[in-house]
């Protein structure tokens, strides 16, 4: 449905992010430095994406146009082995509990959508 074109644009989002950052040690500062995986707006969704050097997060949106559908958001945290002082990414897809037409703020850790997302599985 339309909800999966956002999760699947989102979650690319999120793979283009991490790819960024593996190998520029940054994050891009929106779509067209990404190379514009997706579109940035299409019939039911507007898709963004924001990050920039020396930060420990990125932040891609899909927000609704639609008033009966969800939105979604894809943060990407930096962590760092504390054994190995070696760096890496993980990130988090998150949906509205309930659909909204506002984008979602970032996550605040992998497991943790904030009050009004959860995790997408």
């Amino acid at each position: 449905g339309k909800q999966s074109e956002a999760k699947q644009y989102v979650g690319t989002l999120l793979r283009s992010q991490q790819a960024n950052f593996l190998e520029r040690t940054d994050f891009a500062t929106d779509l067209t430095a990404l190379a514009k995986p997706v579109a940035s707006e299409t019939e039911n969704y507007l898709y963004s994406t924001t990050g920039s050097k020396g930060t420990s997060q990125s932040l891609s949106l899909g927000t609704s146009k639609q008033t009966p559908l969800r939105s979604y958001a894809g943060t990407v945290f930096v962590v760092t082995d504390p054994a190995t002082s070696e760096t890496n990414t993980t990130g988090v897809l998150c949906e509205s509990k309930t659909p909204r037409t506002t984008a979602l703020p970032a996550a605040t850790s992998v497991t943790d959508c904030g009050t009004d997302a959860q995790v997408v599985k």
